[in-house]
């Protein structure tokens, strides 16, 4: 009885002292013809994003990163699809012209 105390003792204090990690996903918002910002749900957003960009046929045309407000822009009669990866695990994928994000999901594998 004493060692079932003493280990429910222990497990107890190990897990107060965790902080636990809550997923968020990566949005794509567009902000106008041009100009999309980059941004997790909580409106965060991190300057290790890389945006690709991408024509109708699939072709890589250019990659960047975010300016310091978490912005990025595009020549919006080139580019089709628009690529998100933080380097973390987060990636999102927007498609030029439509209202909703195509995509946004962890890196599988991570």
């Amino acid at each position: 009885m004493k060692y079932i105390l003493l280990f429910f003792l222990v497990t107890g204090m190990i897990f107060s002292q965790m902080d636990f990690a809550y997923a968020h996903k990566m949005v794509i918002e567009t902000v106008e013809a041009g100009k999309i910002r980059v941004v997790y749900e909580d409106g965060s957003f991190s300057r290790r994003t890389i945006v690709i960009l991408y024509d109708a046929n699939g072709n890589e045309l250019s990659r960047g990163s975010l300016d310091h407000e978490g912005y990025f822009f595009y020549d919006p009669k080139k580019v089709s699809l628009v690529v998100a990866n933080d380097g973390i695990g987060h990636r999102a994928e927007w498609e030029v012209g439509t209202i909703n994000q195509k995509k946004s999901h962890p890196i599988d594998g991570l």
